[in-house]
């Protein structure tokens, strides 16, 4: 009898494996077709239309308005850049509605009185970078690019990722309760 039941418990183990991993992949085909592309798409299509722009005059325009390549340079953020250390993606300031500012540079985090201590990646591609702030306190930046979304599973009361999905942006995890999520998060407004 025990035999029997530590087989239908293997066997049970096997069928929610296959289960999660064709549900992973349907949710990975459901993203190319609805258009989303990889990181290191966008940044070749970034570079692409920088060396095209580049020919040409790179100036704003008179309504103050960004130039292509600036987009370009500002909404490509490429995550498997940043998880070897090279923030050149990032680079530049991040700011939110209350004009709160982030800054990152080519190594990481110089943001005054913020100490980047550790990054990770979850399993939808959000990364999660560990800071100790001035007053000595941790808190987690949410590095969510365009085309994501952050998990439910981040929140503890119901809430979910109400930012500008079609831009890269930055949630702190202090921010994470606040009924106003989208005036909180952090947008990439200037490349280095």
């Amino acid at each position: 009898m025990t035999k029997i039941i530590s087989r239908f418990a293997a066997c049970l183990a096997v069928i929610v494996l296959l289960t999660a991993c064709a549900d992973q992949k349907n949710g990975t085909d459901n993203q190319r077709a609805s258009g989303t592309v990889s990181s290191s798409q966008v940044t070749s299509q970034a570079q692409s239309e920088d060396s095209r722009t580049s020919s040409s005059s790179d100036r704003t325009s008179e309504s103050g308005e960004q130039t292509e390549s600036e987009i370009a340079a500002i909404n490509g953020l490429d995550s498997g850049r940043v998880l070897k250390g090279d923030y050149g993606t990032m680079a530049g300031s991040w700011e939110n509605a209350a004009a709160d500012a982030l800054t990152f540079n080519q190594t990481g985090l110089t943001t005054s009185g913020m100490t980047g201590s550790f990054l990770d990646i979850d399993q939808d591609g959000v990364l999660l970078l560990n800071v100790e702030t001035a007053d000595k306190t941790n808190l987690t930046l949410y590095i969510i690019p365009a085309g994501k979304t952050l998990s439910s599973a981040y929140f503890s009361n119901g809430q979910s990722d109400t930012t500008d999905i079609a831009k890269d942006r930055i949630l702190s995890s202090q921010d994470l309760t606040a009924e106003n999520l989208a005036e909180k998060a952090y947008y990439h407004i200037t490349a280095e």
